[in-house]
């Protein structure tokens, strides 16, 4: 049914409804099918309502608005498509152009109490109920199977923070889906709490999402992270014809990666894909065992200096909305110094709140990019949170690095607003916080003015070996935010995104998605 210009695909057909995706649509057909004409001849049956008119979606993938917009389509791209109705008795055939009906004989079906349609006896030939009169003429060809051998991995890369996996599909137009990723990783000396935070394709949403604290992440569709992404499973879908990336991000460890990895630190990486259309089978696999394997490097002790309590300083930085303080935290130690513990307290005085989290990293509290280390939920200051003793909500390592300006993000529940406008704190309501580092240097808050760090996203992969790579993997996010709500006690602020330009509770993410909560 329809004769489809390439290079779309038809996807599914549905009747009634109001649109497409509407809940009251009925999908009589499921594809995909990429080679026009479309042939199908026994639907999901339905029942068209008399005396009224009946909508029929044809849904191409790969298309965000109108066909004739887009790509130029005309109605007659479509002639000749037919509709086949059964009805007691008759056999009817509807043509989308105006070209004259086939010629044919109907079945007759008696109706259920026996009685003739006609006053009079019409001569009917019989044929079979379910033979067709009409057989169109397949004008292309079948579309290819997906094979295995088509798939080849053509390039490993370490980015600042990702591990990068070039695949290509040279199926000719069946494209082939993720199923499987079998990960062999190890923490970079010094960052215990380094983790795999999520995978993609393509910077589009992750199909995979963490965090995994411990090394080596192997994950299917039976991982509670893992998202098929159905019906159209962009996630997981590597299209005929391209290179895509595979993406596995990092959080919590060095700057750059690249410092401490080279593509032979994951050898043993394998990569499974199925052939079926969304499927979860493991058809095919990739390994990475080809790229050179880092010298071992002998264990000799190194020399650690003793922290300088006066190396480290916290400071207010300011209220943020649904109910987020920001502090800052600052290091001129001559090396990585983990944070071991915290002390938040609040002026119980005043309005109700609760703290749920502390994060560190990323422009704001929620988002993919933050690193959460602690998540209790302690309604009655203080909360002491440690790394030792077995705190069960301590969630991971996390530390400072040399010369660092880092966000610390304190998540208290009570408001959607911030702290001071919602519910009328004022910094000092939190005098008596102190941060611990390396287990020895407890710092006090201080409310001495200072600039808030500023957030700088980790470069981006620019592919080298395909020219046709597609997408062009360039990050679509851009954080140049403007303050909204700068305290007066805070001079020369380099400013974070601003909560004031989206709706309270609401923050734009790195990965260009927008994330609203209901509370604190």
């Amino acid at each position: 049914m329809g004769h489809i210009p390439q290079p779309d695909f038809l996807a599914s057909i549905g009747i009634g409804g109001e649109s497409a995706t509407s809940p009251a649509t009925v999908q009589v057909w499921e594809g995909p099918d990429y080679t026009p004409p479309t042939e199908t001849y026994n639907p999901t049956p339905y029942l068209l309502p008399s005396n009224s008119d009946v909508n029929i979606w044809w849904d191409f993938d790969h298309i965000a608005g109108r066909l004739d917009d887009e790509l130029g389509y005309t109605r007659e791209a479509f002639y000749p498509s037919l509709v086949a109705f059964n009805l007691p008795g008759i056999a009817c055939y509807v043509s989308l152009d105006d070209a004259p009906i086939p010629t044919f004989t109907p079945s007759f079906t008696p109706l259920p109490s026996n009685t003739p349609l006609l006053s009079g006896t019409p001569t009917f030939t019989p044929v079979p109920t379910n033979t067709r009169t009409i057989t169109p003429t397949k004008t292309g060809t079948e579309t290819p199977e997906p094979v295995c051998e088509y798939l080849m991995l053509e390039s490993v890369t370490i980015g600042a923070s990702t591990l990068e996996i070039a695949v290509r599909n040279d199926n000719i137009s069946a494209p082939v889906f993720i199923s499987r990723a079998d990960i062999h990783w190890h923490k970079p000396p010094g960052y215990g709490g380094f983790y795999a935070s999520n995978m993609r394709l393509d910077w589009r949403e992750p199909f995979w999402r963490g965090p995994d604290y411990t090394e080596n992440t192997d994950v299917s569709s039976s991982d509670p992270g893992w998202k098929n992404g159905a019906p159209a499973y962009d996630g997981r879908r590597l299209s005929a014809g391209q290179t895509t990336l595979v993406q596995m991000a990092f959080l919590n460890g060095p700057v750059d990666m690249r410092s401490y990895y080279i593509p032979g630190d994951f050898d043993g990486s394998t990569l499974y894909f199925s052939l079926q259309w969304g499927g979860s089978t493991q058809d095919c696999a990739l390994t990475i065992d080809s790229y050179p394997t880092p010298t071992p490097v002998s264990e000799t002790p190194t020399f650690t200096p003793q922290p300088v309590c006066s190396d480290y300083s916290v400071l207010f930085g300011r209220f943020e909305s649904n109910g987020v303080v920001h502090l800052v935290l600052e290091s001129t130690a001559p090396s990585y110094t983990p944070i071991t513990g915290a002390m938040i307290t609040w002026n119980d005085s005043k309005p109700s709140i609760l703290l749920d989290f502390l994060a560190v990293r990323g422009p704001h509290a929620f988002d993919p990019l933050a690193v959460p280390f602690w998540d209790g939920y302690v309604a009655v200051p203080p909360a002491n949170a440690l790394e030792t003793g077995g705190d069960p909500v301590w969630l991971v390592t996390t530390g400072i690095e040399p010369g660092e300006t880092l966000s610390l993000w304190v998540d208290f529940d009570g408001t959607a607003s911030t702290l001071s406008q919602g519910l009328g704190y004022v910094p000092e309501d939190f005098a008596g916080t102190t941060i611990t580092f390396s287990e020895t240097c407890t710092v006090p808050l201080s409310f001495d003015p200072s600039p808030l760090p500023t957030y700088t996203p980790s470069p981006t992969y620019t592919p080298s070996l395909t020219p046709t790579l597609t997408p062009t993997n360039t990050a679509t996010w851009t954080m140049t935010p403007t303050a909204t709500d700068t305290p007066t006690l805070i001079p020369s602020i380099t400013p974070l995104p601003p909560p004031g330009t989206y709706p309270p509770g609401c923050y734009p993410q790195s990965d260009g998605t927008v994330l609203c909560t209901s509370d604190g």
